[in-house]
């Protein structure tokens, strides 16, 4: 019996006797060159399905140096915070589709440094959903550590990209391989060590997941898509992620400055501990 091939199905030919002896096969669909004669409502309901695919983001710190005349030695100044990953493909694909696109993604993650004798930004250059996308801290430590002066955010903590994730961060992963840890003196007395980053966590009142990770991978063999497996129970990671998601308990419910609201907070957060792995054409890897 001669088939068909219709809309990427291989269909039946029906002979003159009504009689059918194929059955319907599905064939891959690679391309749909009547999207353009859709509804535009329809058009515009896919477009913003699109642009609520949740992308795991790595965010990375760059410090830019400059030469301190003064001391006649090398100082960092600025810092530049960047991603791996591509912009969305819903931005690239059409100008309708970028039009609908940019009613969620936005630019983030530019910075500002205030020194004694001048001011030094970096661009935001980092597409986001906010709503859907889940915010990846490879290098927390560098992020969030403090220094003596902790008056000078300059001389600290990146305080844009704290800002950012307190106003608007739903979503969190962290490295716990560079977390780094501060310390605190508890009520009775005793000095306990937690992960730098803890101090923002209350602080970020979306906040609706954390998923902690270990991964040893710069940013330089960093190419491809980032997904989060599940982890076995077994492994030397899930060791690790066991520790760190200890360590952050004990901050949070032992700390002596938190109220009880604070604790339930913490207690409602969706902690899960994953496996890191990149997937770029048929191949991955988890570290």
């Amino acid at each position: 019996m001669r088939q068909r091939r219709i809309d990427g199905f291989l269909v039946p030919f029906v002979s003159p006797s009504g009689r059918v002896a194929a059955q319907f096969q599905r064939l891959p669909l690679t391309e749909f060159p009547r999207f353009k004669d859709l509804p535009i409502e329809l058009r515009i309901s896919i477009w913003e399905l699109a642009s609520h695919q949740q992308r795991n983001l790595d965010i990375w710190n760059r410090e830019l140096w400059t030469s301190d005349s003064s001391e006649d030695e090398e100082r960092s100044v600025p810092h530049l915070l960047f991603t791996t990953q591509p912009p969305p493909s819903v931005l690239q694909a059409c100008h309708e589709s970028r039009e609908e696109a940019l009613k969620y993604y936005t630019f983030d993650f530019g910075t500002t440094y205030h020194d004694r004798d001048c001011t030094v930004t970096t661009q935001a250059k980092v597409y986001v959903n906010w709503a859907v996308d889940r915010i990846c801290l490879m290098e927390p430590y560098e992020l969030f550590q403090f220094s003596d002066d902790r008056q000078d955010p300059s001389k600290g903590r990146l305080v844009d990209l704290v800002n950012t994730l307190e106003s608007k961060g739903r979503y969190l992963a962290i490295n716990v391989f560079t977390m780094g840890d501060i310390a605190y003196t508890t009520a009775r007395g005793s000095y306990v060590e937690h992960p730098a980053f803890c101090e923002t966590l209350p602080k970020m009142g979306g906040l609706q997941e954390l998923i902690l990770f270990n991964t040893y991978l710069c940013r330089h063999k960093l190419k491809g898509t980032i997904v989060f497996d599940s982890i076995s129970e077994e492994s030397i990671d899930m060791l690790e992620l066991v520790g760190a998601e200890e360590e952050i308990d004990v901050y949070f419910l032992e700390h002596p400055d938190f109220n009880d609201k604070t604790k339930q907070w913490y207690e409602s957060l969706n902690v899960d501990l994953r496996r890191f792995k990149i997937i770029a054409g048929n191949d991955d890897s988890g570290k």
